[in-house]
């Protein structure tokens, strides 16, 4: 007797045989599709409202295209899919929805005040931590027994520490918000300055003229923009130099693809050292840095690069990259940090378009620049300023100052960290 298997004739048929026999309950698939509609209005809205800066019409279109199309393919395929692969996808776009609506929109809502733009964007929190939910819970369910999942906990643990909390942050590093910038008091008039990089970006700032003939370029640090380190600029107008106050590239509003490490960077540090020596006001090259955090880094990377910086304060530098931890010796601690870190630097370079920079203390026998270094109670950055401090090739100083927070001592020791540094300056750049 021949029996007739029926098998499913249609594309249809096939993805429902499939819906089926991978039992994808008809709630799971509403939640998800739930998320992805919210997080289509969010995304249509970012790419036809409020569209990424600096993006031309023709990346606006593709990104338009990308966002509404993956999303929606995503809705249509994860019911019929095994568990693995909806639990897998389920925790990506929710990772991914959950950082960028606090990356970009929570943090950019306390730089610059919540706009028209976070209406959207804070939807994405819901929507993301609903996900993340729901991918443990499938993945968790799917098991099949109370052994394996015992036996996933630790796995996930692992998981949230070295996959988890780099992307977070590797999220800030490449989509850092911009401060909005706005005029500031800085005791004096100034003028709007921009020049451009050997790599074809324009730098943007602010420039308030030397009356010594010296001219110091004030580095911000990670994520931050000019009005920011107002406090070091009136400081050094305050003893005539002059002060260029500058956007370093994705910041503020410099061009260039954001990087909140500063992996790149020195370019603009070269640019504005050429912008200043071709002024009146600045005399025979005498031009400074002084750099805060990321803008020390920035500062010491470009004055290895160099030659047209007479001096350098380093305040606050400290772990740019994976290779600056190589600098350190190898504990047990590092070791199991190392996972994250490295993964944390392969999504900032996939974002961002840079490679980890070398290690500053590999580019410190090249920096013959006279550098003032200073460290606050930071363990691993008092650590690396020592380690600089021994190989820089030019004259060094190290100042540590271990009741300190980050870039902490002018606001801690003021009369003690003007009269520091101003000297230091003073025996470099003037006459």
């Amino acid at each position: 007797m021949n029996v007739e298997i029926s098998r499913p004739q249609t594309i249809f048929g096939v993805l429902e045989a499939k819906r089926a026999a991978h039992l994808a309950p008809r709630w799971e698939g509403s939640i998800f599709a739930a998320c992805i509609a919210v997080l289509l209005v969010h995304l249509v809205d970012a790419t036809t409202i409020h569209w990424q800066r600096g993006a031309s019409g023709g990346e606006r279109g593709v990104q338009f295209v990308l966002a509404v199309a993956a999303p929606l393919l995503l809705a249509v395929a994860y019911p019929y899919l095994a568990v693995g692969w909806r639990s897998a996808i389920a925790f990506c776009v929710g990772l991914s929805a959950l950082a960028a609506g606090v990356v970009i929109h929570v943090i950019g809502a306390v730089k610059n005040g919540f706009g028209s733009g976070d209406v959207t964007g804070f939807l994405l929190l819901p929507v993301g931590a609903t996900l993340l939910v729901l991918a443990v819970a499938r993945l968790f369910g799917g098991l099949p027994n109370w052994r394996w999942r015992i036996a996933l906990t630790p796995v996930t643990a692992v998981v949230l520490w070295s996959v988890v909390v780099p992307a977070f942050a590797a999220a800030y590093a490449a989509h850092a918000p911009r401060y909005e910038i706005s005029p500031a008091d800085l005791g004096g008039p100034y003028e709007d300055v921009s020049f451009e990089t050997r790599d074809g970006l324009t730098i943007s700032g602010w420039y308030l003229p030397s009356e010594n003939g010296a001219a110091v370029i004030v580095l911000h640090g990670s994520g931050g923009a000019r009005i920011r380190p107002l406090d070091h600029a009136r400081m050094l107008l305050d003893h005539g130099y002059g002060v260029l106050l500058m956007d370093s590239r994705g910041h503020g509003e410099s061009e260039g693809a954001t990087n909140a490490l500063g992996w790149g960077a020195w370019p603009d540090v070269e640019a504005a050292a050429e912008f200043l020596n071709a002024r009146d006001d600045v005399k025979d090259g005498r031009v400074g840095v002084l750099g805060l955090s990321m803008g020390a880094e920035v500062g010491l990377d470009a004055a290895s690069h160099v030659s047209s910086i007479r001096a350098l304060v380093a305040d606050g530098g400290g772990v740019r990259s994976i290779n600056e931890v190589r600098s350190f010796p190898l504990t047990w601690r590092r070791a199991l940090e190392y996972p994250a870190d490295t993964a944390n630097n392969a999504v900032v370079a996939v974002l961002s378009g840079e490679a980890p920079p070398t290690a500053i203390a590999d580019r410190a026998p090249h920096i013959e620049t006279p550098t003032l270094l200073i460290s606050s109670k930071v363990t691993e950055e008092r650590d690396l300023n020592r380690i600089w401090y021994e190989r820089l090739a030019g004259e060094a100083e190290l100042w540590e100052l271990p009741d300190t927070a980050h870039t902490g001592g002018l606001r801690t020791h003021p009369e003690a960290y003007e009269a520091r540094v101003v000297q230091f300056l003073d025996t470099y750049l003037r006459p």
